[in-house]
């Protein structure tokens, strides 16, 4: 079950649905679009650098029946926003949220 007592930017089921749209959009946006090279493959980096922020931990248990129910949510996410036109859309929302994540973890770091 996701953890409802965390902010919903800790959560696994949230963030395996941010690496799910990541990972599956960069795919798709590789194989059926004429975007350069770039811009899928810095997806896919930020959808595997946000699974295995979340599948290894630093110092808390793992949730993996969230982050695998978050993740397969995110493909098909992928699959419905794609089918409709929006894959572009989903894709650059799931790359925020990653930036956002990354820039809440160096700020709590400074802080402390």
């Amino acid at each position: 079950m996701p953890r409802w007592t965390k902010a919903a930017s800790e959560s696994d089921a949230i963030f395996g649905f941010v690496a799910g749209i990541l990972v599956m959009g960069s795919l798709f946006i590789w194989l059926l679009t004429d975007t350069i090279w770039i811009v899928p493959l810095t997806l896919f980096v930020m959808g595997i650098i946000t699974a295995f922020d979340t599948l290894f931990p630093y110092g808390r248990q793992l949730f993996a029946i969230s982050w695998t129910g978050g993740i397969i949510a995110g493909c098909f996410a992928v699959l419905f926003a794609n089918a409709y036109g929006f894959l572009y859309w989903i894709a650059t929302v799931a790359a925020i949220a990653f930036l956002l994540h990354i820039l809440v973890k160096l700020v709590k770091r400074a802080s402390k």
